[in-house]
């Protein structure tokens, strides 16, 4: 199945490539010959992943194990103010009570199928709805404007208990 963002990327990585080729020509550095045949395809697929995951990171409520770090501070040395780089590493959990309410979800709703409700339909298939754009039309009909808001990842039809920081609809 094919991503909606990809074609995007795929194309963003065709114009980089081509001026890429086209700034070595112009400052006459010789072009890579050992460039692999699906350079662009080998870039995508290793930056969609991270794309998602940082615009997720960057959504209003993301689900981390704990507070990310945050900027670092300078320090006064003899020469003045200095950045250090972080002593060591630090570990984020990022998802885990989102992904454990949709296991539970998921493996409830295999077990019991859900009945039909009143008006004959079944509950949805607990899910994360992907982040996206929505478009809205605000203001009175005949003077009406179009606005553009990005919607954060949505729970659907999950425990709220366990999702208690993202929109739960």
């Amino acid at each position: 199945m094919s991503r909606p963002g990809k074609p995007k990327l795929t194309r963003s990585g065709h114009l980089m490539l081509r001026e890429e080729r086209r700034q070595r020509q112009k400052q006459k550095i010789p072009l890579a010959s050992d460039e692999p045949e699906n350079l662009i395809e080998i870039l995508v697929n290793s930056a969609a992943p991270l794309l998602a995951l940082l615009i997720y990171l960057c959504s209003e409520k993301p689900d981390y194990s704990r507070q990310p770090p945050g900027n670092p501070q300078p320090r006064k040395t003899k020469r003045g103010f200095k950045i250090f780089p972080a002593s060591s590493t630090t570990t984020i959990s990022v998802g885990n009570r989102l992904g454990t309410a949709i296991t539970r979800a998921k493996a409830e709703n295999h077990e019991s199928p859900g009945q039909p409700g009143p008006g004959g339909r079944k509950s949805p298939i607990p899910h994360i709805r992907r982040a996206h754009w929505h478009s809205y039309w605000i203001g009175p009909r005949g003077n009406q404007t179009l606005i553009v808001k990005w919607l954060p990842p949505i729970a659907v039809n999950l425990d709220a208990t366990a999702t208690d920081n993202v929109s739960t609809y």
